[in-house]
């Protein structure tokens, strides 16, 4: 029979102080319309309407957060061949334009790792 510390009834009065790792890098609505206003509710890069994606620049499993600095909207889906979102996901320089767009909007929240060496 395992030990627990706790009896269930506390553990279900605390919440989690940190958030489960699925958690982290989430887009919460209020962050996806800002970005969906700021992109003017078209992809960024080709200005479709249409099948829009919400695309991390810096991947969630790089520690990307869900941020509007880190998140820009993608025709899509990432499935379809061909899709902005796709291209993000599978073509380095398309990967690199979302980085370049974002980098542009929000410079203070990206450095140059050449010109910063560590400084932060």
């Amino acid at each position: 029979m395992p030990i627990n510390a706790y009896p269930k009834s506390l553990q279900l009065k605390h919440k989690r102080r940190v958030s489960k790792r699925r958690e982290q890098g989430r887009i919460k609505p209020k962050t996806y319309a800002r970005v969906f206003e700021r992109d003017h509710g078209q992809c960024a890069r080709c200005g479709r309407g249409t099948s829009l994606e919400a695309h991390h620049a810096i991947y969630r499993s790089h520690g990307g957060t869900g941020d509007e600095w880190n998140v820009v909207l993608a025709c899509g889906p990432v499935t379809r061949k061909g899709s902005c979102h796709w291209a993000a996901h599978n073509i380095p320089e398309v990967r690199k334009w979302f980085e370049d767009y974002l980098r542009r909007l929000y410079p203070d929240h990206y450095c140059d790792p050449r010109r910063d060496h560590g400084s932060h």
